[in-house]
Order: C-alpha cells, then structure tokens, then sequence
C-alpha cells in the first residue's frame, strides 16, 4: 500500500520540484532553480510523462535566458530539433524562448519570425500565458501602438505578477518615459519579486537612460547590470543539467 502510494505520488512531486524552481528562479536563485528542475526531470522520467520532461526543458531554458546566457539556453532546447513538445501551447512556448535566444544574440529577424511563429501557435491552443509571452517578445522586437494595444488587453485578463513585471521592463526599455520609470519606487519594490530579472532591469535602464541623454546614469545602470548578472549566474557556471 505505501509504494502504491508513493507510486501516484510521482507526478504530484514532479509538479511541486517545478513550482519551487519557479520560486527560486523570481528570488534569484538561479542554481537552486535548477537542482529544482533536475529533481523534476528525473521524476517525470521515472513516470514517462513527456509533457512534463518538456515542461522542464522549457523552464530551464528561461533560467538561462533570465542569466542572459543564450548558448546555455539553447543547448537546453536542441532536444526539441528531435521531438517537439507534445502540446501546441508547449510548441509556441518553445518559439519563444527560440525567439528569446535570438533576440539576446542580436538576431532581430530570426527573433521576430520566431515570435510571430509563437503568437499563431497560441492563439490556436488557446493558452493565454503562451499568447502574453509571444506578444511580450514581439513588443521588446517591434514596439508599436497595437502591439501595445493588443498586449495590454491580454494582460488584463491574466493577474498581476511576473508578466505585469515583462510589461513595466518594456515600457522602460522603449517607453518615452523610460527614464523615470526606472528610477520608479514601484518598480523598485516590483523588483523585490522577480530578482532574477534584475539584470534584464538594469539593461532596460540603461536603454531608457541612454535615449534621455544620461550618459552617467546609463554608465551606473550598466554597472548594476553586470553586478546582477554576476549575482544571478552564481553556481551556474560549475555544472549542467
């Protein structure tokens, strides 16, 4: 009775080592956001659930994107150019990250057919999230007002938390009033609950402090950057998945 038990339980523990990397990846955490996710990938072995193996590769890849490290990123999702993810809203989540990869590599174009590809596919699962995210990446690739428009009418349907923060680092980014937005107190506190978007922050500020002509404060911003990164890619270096 108690393996039958701890048998059903599998999936149940998976699900949970994948909420705690998630809760590790926003406070910054990156190395144990990792083991979290190693923990998951072996249980989901264990139950043959390839959505979930495919869940994980996904997030291990945002570890290394929020890190700022596209090669690692990449290496994560080569398994994919043999099988895909086993659902379309997976599907288009791998397009962005492929996108994400890109964009951190400066491959504009490549980025930008990659987040449109995305945006079809989730709009035909139907997922919500995968939508936001496409049209997050297509807004940091090709800002416009109906890009905006459209992302900001998703965005009200979906709660307040990680991507209302995606939001506020686009709008510093290419925002006409970037500057300020940085300097912010909300964003500031906002930043308390996604620590491992720090340096993506910093970067931002530093896009927004360069447009107002604030050669110094990019300078500092940039200097922020590289600590944040420094900080995040702690135990990150030494070992892979």
């Amino acid at each position: 009775m108690h393996l039958a038990t701890e048998t059903n339980l599998v999936p149940v523990r998976a699900v949970l080592h994948v909420e705690q990397s998630r809760i590790a990846r926003r406070s910054g955490d990156l190395a144990l956001a990792r083991r979290e996710l190693r923990a998951a990938e072996t249980l989901f072995e264990q139950g043959g659930d390839a959505r979930g193996l495919a869940q994980v590769r996904l997030e291990l890849a945002q570890v290394h994107i929020d890190a700022a490290d596209p090669d690692r990123a990449d290496a994560v999702l080569q398994v994919f150019n043999f099988s895909e993810p086993p659902s379309e809203e997976q599907r288009a989540l791998l397009d962005v990250r492929r996108g994400e990869v890109a964009r951190l590599r400066g491959k504009t174009a490549e980025a930008k057919r990659r987040a449109d590809a995305a945006l079809g596919r989730a709009i035909e699962s139907g997922s919500l999230p995968a939508r936001i995210e496409a049209r997050l990446l297509l807004a940091r690739l090709q800002p416009s007002a109906a890009t905006f428009r459209t992302l900001d009418e998703d965005l009200k349907r979906f709660p307040a938390g990680e991507y209302a923060f995606e939001r506020r680092l686009v709008e510093i980014a290419l925002g006409s009033s970037g500057a300020s937005a940085y300097a912010a107190p909300e964003t500031t506190a906002a930043l308390a609950r996604h620590r491992s978007r720090e340096p993506a922050l910093h970067e931002a500020g530093v896009l927004a402090l360069e447009r107002a002509g604030d050669t110094a404060g990019a300078a500092q911003a940039r200097t922020r950057r590289d600590a944040a990164l420094k900080t995040i890619r702690r135990g990150l270096e030494a070992t892979t998945l």
